[in-house]
């Protein structure tokens, strides 16, 4: 079921991935690189608002999934469920109410934007108030069908609403050529996605009898976990977004649009770890109480995540400069991206990494490890960043995203030690020095060979090639 379900998020994640770094050349040459600057912060603003929904859904989440493996529980699952579901409807009226009201604000007091652009990044905003509240309510639906494992179904929702989003919004550009387009095509895909995906979930309910006492003693049962989780989202939006909200308010927006680019080829690592690990999640949740069992899950699964990411990662950072060529046409993008987006993959791929002692601590109710983590990441690297930010330019984002991360690695599996899991940190620090030297070795040789033979001069042709060899070899290893 776990290998299923890793298949079914990886192909679903390569997709969406695929359609959009696609999408991003086409967005630039059809309203600029300024504009295309608005769509990138729909990312940033979502990215900070979703982590907002105070810990509820992850709660939420933890607890479905350990009720959806036993069938005496259903009861208790359909009152939990409406009742989470009334307060996300409450809680996405208030967010789009927030972002709408506070559209001037965000234009004039956040953004470098030109007086012509201005306008039109004021309405911009008011359709990015509709699709956050959407994506918002879709926590809840999510969450419910992550916690039945039903992941194959919510996977062919979304990769259905992101390649009709991609393909009508160009169709449309070639019409309307404003980036407001858009934003409203995106915004009409959404509640379509969101009708969908409450349709699939009802259907995972056999118990239709609702009663709202019942499911606030549900609540009640969660309420600890969610509470601390609330501090945990609020900090993990800080620390996933801070740069890019540091960095739009210091340099002008044609310039944070190469820092959009580097950061969307900085997700590809997270885009991997993210389906791969809520795939997982729910099985961890299962095998908290079998020790032996749980190691072995762990570590099996903490491995395959590293064969996965490590050899992409390391193709990229030694072929970086000729990929952003490839993938842009731009030479100007190539200059400001380069060095950038290495820094930014580099601290993506060791958070990615972080996904399995993440999640081994929510499994075990240790909330408290990533909020200690993340408090003291954030006292340290913010005041960082502002302090070499004039320095280094946008580079500085890059090396305090980096940093952030060999911090918050380091800080947060010190903290899971203390709970006799030291056999379990050193397996996975372990596991992943190995397999990131050999691969970083095994990349760098197999690209330089196939780099002096001429029929390989194309860099995504080489990529290609040695990537699944590497892939291959690893997961031969993986399976013994």
């Amino acid at each position: 079921m776990v290998g299923v379900n890793i298949a079914a998020n990886l192909v679903g994640k390569l997709v969406i991935a695929g359609s959009a770094f696609l999408a991003v050349p086409i967005y630039i040459d059809l309203v600029g690189k300024e504009s295309y600057s608005l769509v990138s912060l729909l990312t940033t603003i979502q990215a900070i608002f979703i982590l907002l929904d105070g810990g509820l859904s992850a709660g939420y989440l933890k607890q479905i999934a350990h009720y959806s493996n036993n069938t005496s529980n259903k009861e208790k699952a359909y009152n939990l469920s409406r009742t989470v579901e009334f307060i996300f409807f409450g809680m996405t009226g208030i967010l789009f109410l927030i972002l709408l009201g506070s559209r001037y604000v965000m234009v004039d007091s956040w953004l470098s934007v030109s007086e012509s652009l201005r306008p039109i990044a004021i309405e911009s905003f008011s359709y990015i108030s509709v699709i956050v509240g959407l994506k918002f309510m879709s926590l809840f639906y999510s969450a419910t069908l992550k916690g039945f494992q039903r992941f194959r179904a919510l996977n062919l929702i979304t990769v259905v609403a992101t390649v009709t989003k991609f393909s009508i919004s160009i169709y449309m550009l070639s019409y309307y050529n404003c980036v407001t387009t858009i934003f409203k095509v995106y915004a009409l895909v959404s509640v379509g996605e969101l009708i969908v995906t409450k349709y699939i979930t009802t259907k995972n309910f056999h118990w239709k009898t609702y009663s709202f006492q019942k499911g606030i003693i549900e609540i009640r049962t969660i309420g600890r976990f969610v509470g601390t989780m609330a501090f945990v989202s609020v900090t993990s939006a800080i620390l996933s977004q801070v740069d890019k909200v540091i960095i739009s308010n210091y340099v002008p927006l044609r310039e944070y649009s190469f820092y959009a680019i580097s950061s969307l080829i900085a997700s590809v690592p997270l885009m991997i770890s993210s389906p791969m690990s809520s795939a997982i999640y729910p099985r961890l949740v299962q095998l908290v109480g079998n020790k032996d069992a749980l190691s072995a899950f762990y570590i099996k699964y903490a491995k395959l995540i590293g064969i996965v990411i490590f050899p992409l990662c390391a193709f990229y950072i030694v072929n970086a400069a000729e990929i952003i060529y490839w993938w842009t046409s731009d030479s100007e993008v190539v200059e400001f991206s380069t060095t950038l987006s290495i820094y930014l993959i580099s601290g993506s791929t060791l958070l990615a990494m972080m996904s399995m002692p993440y999640f081994m601590a929510l499994a075990h109710g240790l909330v408290y490890i990533p909020l200690i983590s993340n408090l003291i990441t954030i006292a340290l690297v913010i005041p960082s960043l502002i302090v070499i930010l004039p320095v280094y330019g946008i580079n500085a984002g890059g090396i305090a995203w980096l940093s952030l991360n060999v911090l918050l690695a380091s800080l947060f599996n010190i903290l899971l030690c203390r709970h006799e899991m030291w056999n379990l940190v050193k397996g996975w620090a372990s596991i992943n020095i190995k397999m990131l030297i050999v691969t970083v070795f095994s990349v760098y040789s197999v690209n330089a060979f196939l780099e002096s033979l001429h029929v390989f001069n194309n860099v995504i042709l080489r990529g290609f090639v040695s990537v699944p060899f590497i892939y291959l070899v690893f997961y031969r290893f993986w399976w013994k």
